[in-house]
């Protein structure tokens, strides 16, 4: 069986010497305790390295996706062309999937592989010959980060730090630029304050004073470059007038160094903030196009990185910034901020103040996504930002019209029409408005005539007319009308006419006396609805008064019986009044008729007027039902629109895309030289780590000069040490000598002085011979 082994120096095929060893696969990690131990149970068989960190980066990729790169895959054709019938062992099924289909090897994933491949880990060392440990350690680490850059699609333009620093920058720059503007405005204002009030712009004033400097200049100087033509001329008008007081030449140069610190601050501040631009569309264009780049820039230093802050969720991200604000609502428990440095958002800033909790939470929820779409996702643009702040502007408009209610799907489903309902008050025609005669209920004038039936005839016939009596009872009396009494009255009546004349004529003075009645000032009029109430009551009152007229009718013909009985010169009054009675009756019959057909009648105009209504609401509702079909095709028109308004964005993006294109073949191009270089540059760093150990090395061979030349003095001093401890011996043996020299000079001297002896023995001796000659043979010459 064999074992395809991925390293970060390449790939490596094992063969599996016994394979019995690996039956129990709790015990082979004991197999692999050692490198020698390892080399019996598995064999190295071939090993195909990567020639770059490029190829060994593809090669983890395809491995990653399950797929064969083309260096495995020759590997493997290698194999299968002298192997076939052996059993291949890899630790991924799907890439064992894809070895038999492609190259048609039987692969082999199980729990003992799994245990062989990590025994195989632990000693890839001694198992793979021709590789050092450091050498696998550089690829494992330079496999790991290109492997990490290439998931995270990591980029040097993606990195946020700058954003950070930027806009804090900027917000010093800012506040520097405040200070130095404010500090210019008020130490030039002592000597030209009429100028700050003609130029409210910082930057123009500031050029404007480095230009010109003495207020007596700007009579004769040119500022069209600067200012507008009725500035200027204001700004010279002023100047001949000024207030201000004189300054030297001195502090006016002062001044003028201020001012260009200022133009350049604020030259740089743009410069800064346009590249603060760029980042941001670079690192977070759907964001940017959303909330703006100031804002996503502050929101991004808030947080710390991108990352960071896309880890945050909506309800962090609308209060960012709003820290103080939000813990001290929590600990007065009162309500919670509704927006943080999301109020300087430009969607937040053209709402309305009542919709701006609504708008600020809305922006925050789809900031959140285009944050993560920005830190994670795999595309650049800015689509998804655009479409958002459109969906977001279509819903500011609605909540700031009160429009109609979104339509849901796809736009497709018609917006649904309330029910008409004609919503009408009905009104009761009003009987009273038709008789100048004042009205009076019929159950008063019924309990009058049983109250007649108990006094005799002629007072009855009196009584009568009472009730107009208390007609005009009824009616409010004034503070300043006098009246006179009922009683008064009728003896008024009585005492003026015989009895059956005051029957009749005693109705006109009771009639003009309520004609020349005059009104008064008090009386309190009654509403409609008491009017209504009133002639209600009358209605429902009618039909019970019916029969008591009729028993009227008998009353009355019995007193006129009676009375025709008691006083027969009164017969012929009293049938014609009966007569006229009669016929009062019959009119005031058909005048209750004619009142309940006016009602009717008043009714019947009440439903014409309804049913022509509900004729113009037809109509409307027509007109309705055609405004609704052309508003639905209106709304198709709409969709339409929106589509041709998308295809034509589209068609713009695809502009950009095609240009952003042209820029990519050149980027590509560039990208490839790029590799190039990066493949060089990955050649120059294993380079430079070797000329690192070189430069160690050489550290330390100059460490072992050293060393070798401090060996050599002490070899040297050895030398000299063993010389002088040969001219110590020869020291001592001169010292012998000279002791043996110092004996001999003794020697010498005992010598010389043997000598001297001698001379004196010789002496001596030739004194002697000149007495006796001794012989040369004589022994004590000798001695």
């Amino acid at each position: 069986m064999l074992v395809l082994f991925e390293t970060a120096a390449g790939y490596a095929i094992f063969k599996v010497l016994d394979e019995s060893k690996l039956q129990e696969v709790d015990s082979i990690w004991k197999e692999f305790e050692t490198p020698e131990k390892a080399n019996k149970v598995v064999k190295l068989k071939h090993f195909e390295k990567f020639q770059d960190t490029t190829e060994a980066l593809s090669a983890a990729t395809a491995l990653v996706e399950g797929k064969i790169s083309k260096n495995l895959k020759k590997v493997l054709k290698k194999i299968a062309a002298k192997e076939a019938h052996e059993q291949l062992a890899i630790a991924d099924a799907k890439l064992g999937g894809v070895i038999k289909d492609k190259v048609n090897i039987s692969c082999v994933h199980s729990a003992m592989v799994t245990e062989l491949m990590r025994g195989i880990r632990n000693q890839v060392d001694g198992l793979i010959t021709g590789l050092s440990t450091r050498e696998m350690a550089a690829m494992s680490l330079g496999l790991a980060h290109s492997l990490s850059r290439y998931k995270l699609k990591f980029s040097p333009d993606k990195v946020d730090t700058m954003i950070v620093q930027a806009i804090s920058l900027l917000d010093d720059l800012d506040k520097e630029l405040n200070n130095y503007i404010m500090r210019c405005r008020e130490w030039y204002g002592w000597h030209f304050p009429e100028l700050g009030k003609v130029i409210t712009d910082n930057l123009a004033y500031c050029k404007c004073v480095r230009a010109v400097g003495d207020r007596v200049n700007y009579a004769s100087f040119d500022l069209s470059e600067i200012l507008s033509e009725e500035v200027e001329a204001e700004v010279k008008a002023a100047a001949e007038i000024s207030m201000g007081t004189e300054v030297s030449e001195e502090d006016i140069n002062n001044i003028l160094h201020l001012c260009d610190q200022v133009i350049e601050i604020s030259e740089y501040r743009t410069q800064l903030y346009d590249y603060l631009k760029n980042r941001m569309m670079a690192i977070a264009p759907n964001l940017t196009v959303l909330v703006g780049e100031l804002v996503g820039a502050r929101l991004i230093a808030h947080a710390g990185s991108l990352l960071n802050l896309a880890k945050h969720p909506a309800s962090t991200v609308q209060i960012l910034g709003a820290e103080k604000a939000l813990f001290r609502a929590l600990k007065t428990k009162r309500d919670t901020p509704k927006y943080g440095l999301l109020y300087h958002a430009s969607l937040v800033g053209q709402t309305a103040p009542k919709n701006k909790g609504k708008i600020s939470r809305m922006l925050a929820a789809k900031s959140a996504l285009a944050i993560r779409y920005d830190a994670l996702g795999e595309d650049t643009n800015a689509q998804l930002g655009v479409e958002t702040r459109a969906k977001l502007e279509a819903r500011l408009r609605n909540l700031e019209e009160r429009g109609l209610k979104r339509i849901s799907g796809s736009g497709k489903a018609l917006a649904r029409a309330e029910k008409y309902q004609h919503k009408s008050e009905v009104r009761t025609y009003d009987p009273s408005g038709d008789s100048t005669l004042p009205s009076v209920p019929k159950k008063r004038k019924i309990e009058e005539v049983e109250e007649e039936e108990e006094q005799p005839s002629e007072v009855r016939v009196k009584k009568a007319k009472k009730p107009k009596i208390e007609e005009e009872e009824e009616q409010p009396s004034c503070q300043f009308q006098g009246k006179k009494s009922k009683k008064q009255n009728i003896e008024e009546l009585e005492e003026e006419q015989p009895s059956v004349v005051r029957v009749k004529k005693a109705k006109k003075p009771k009639a003009e006396e309520e004609e020349e009645q005059p009104p008064c000032e008090f009386q309190v009029k009654k509403s409609k609805k008491q009017k209504i109430q009133a002639v209600e009551e009358v209605e429902e009152e009618e039909p019970e008064v019916e029969t008591p007229k009729k028993k009227k009718k008998k009353k009355v013909i019995k007193t006129e019986e009676e009375e025709e009985q008691e006083e027969a010169p009164t017969t012929s009054t009293v049938d014609e009044v009966h007569d006229q009675y009669s016929l009062v009756l019959k009119v005031h019959d058909q005048y209750s008729l004619v009142l309940k057909a006016h009602d009717q009648y008043s009714l019947v105009l009440k439903a014409h007027d309804q049913y022509s209504l509900v004729l113009k609401a037809h109509d409307q509702y027509s007109l309705v039902l055609k405004v609704h079909d052309q508003y639905s095709l209106v709304l198709k028109l709409h969709d339409q629109y929106s589509l041709v308004l998308k295809v034509h964005d589209q068609y713009s993006l695809v502009l950009k895309v095609h240009d952003q294109y042209s820029l990519v073949l050149k980027v590509h191009d560039q990208y490839s030289l790029v590799l190039k270089v990066h493949d060089q540059y990955s050649l120059v760093l294993k380079v430079h780590d070797q000329y690192s150990l070189v430069l160690k090395a050489h550290d330390q061979y100059s460490l072992v000069l050293k060393a070798h030349d401090q060996y050599s003095l002490v070899l040297k001093a050895h030398d000299q040490y063993s010389l002088v401890l040969k001219a110590h011996d020869q020291y001592s043996l001169v010292l012998k000598a000279h002791d043996q020299y110092s004996l001999v000079l003794k020697a010498h001297d005992q010598y010389s002085l043997v000598l001297k002896a001698y001379d004196q023995y010789f002496l001596v001796l030739k004194a002697l011979d000149q007495s006796e000659e001794p012989s040369a043979a004589d022994p004590s010459f000798i001695l």
